[in-house]
């Protein structure tokens, strides 16, 4: 049996819509670029910053806003940004949006955070169109493995929060593609994280330490403020 002696348990939140103090509880705060708002950013947080599908109501002005905030070094990632079938906004102007984000996110070199319903074939398509360079997770993922299988050979990270199926879930173990979120739930990561570890029959250090290692790979800045 392995043995985590001395090993303090971080937790990393990548998809939150709320945000909390404590010292090993680590998070990228999600933004939507809304109308006639213009995000304020707290310096000591971490974001990520994105044109939500639901939320599409002036391409040029939107993707202007994303561009002059992206570069800014605690904007981790772009999102969450994606496509919807359920939205009241036309799919051809989300997928235009969700081009175009895209293309910002290769040219700062920050990964994709990607809400998607019902569009999973079009997002396969862009991933084939684009090839990007950057990693695309998956937010709040509860398909089945067989859609986690054909997500994860297309190089996709998962991400999982209160909500999942355990088939698709052990198949994302298995791949070491997996992240853990709140999303606009006000609930605890570390309950995410428990929830996790349990329905794979594994210890929580042993889940900590991968979703680290994940952590480390794509939001090394996430880390750093240690």
């Amino acid at each position: 049996m392995i043995q985590y002696r001395n090993y303090v348990m971080c937790f990393y939140n990548i998809h939150t819509h709320f945000t909390v103090s404590e010292p090993n509880i680590h998070e990228i705060v999600n933004c939507i670029i809304e109308k006639q708002k213009y995000p304020s950013l707290d310096a000591l947080l971490f974001y990520s910053v994105g044109i939500h599908p639901w939320y599409i109501y002036n391409i040029e002005e939107q993707i202007h806003t994303l561009k002059s905030i992206v570069a800014r070094p605690n904007v981790l990632a772009i999102g969450e940004i994606g496509l919807d079938k359920l939205s009241n906004v036309p799919f051809d102007i989300q997928q235009a949006v969700f081009k175009e984000s895209a293309q910002v996110a290769e040219k700062e070199r920050k990964p994709l955070i990607i809400h998607c319903v019902k569009a999973w074939a079009e997002i396969v398509g862009f991933k084939k169109q684009i090839k990007p360079a950057v990693p695309w997770i998956i937010h709040g993922f509860r398909g089945n493995s067989e859609l986690a299988k054909q997500l994860l050979d297309q190089g996709l990270y998962l991400s999982f929060g209160e909500q999942f199926q355990t088939k698709a879930l052990q198949k994302t173990w298995d791949n070491s593609h997996l992240f853990a979120e709140t999303d606009d739930k006000k609930t605890d990561i570390r309950a995410v994280y428990h929830h996790i570890a349990t329905t794979l029959a594994i210890p929580l250090e042993e889940l900590t330490i991968q979703i680290e290692k994940n952590t480390k790979a794509l939001f090394p800045s996430l880390l750093a403020r240690h």
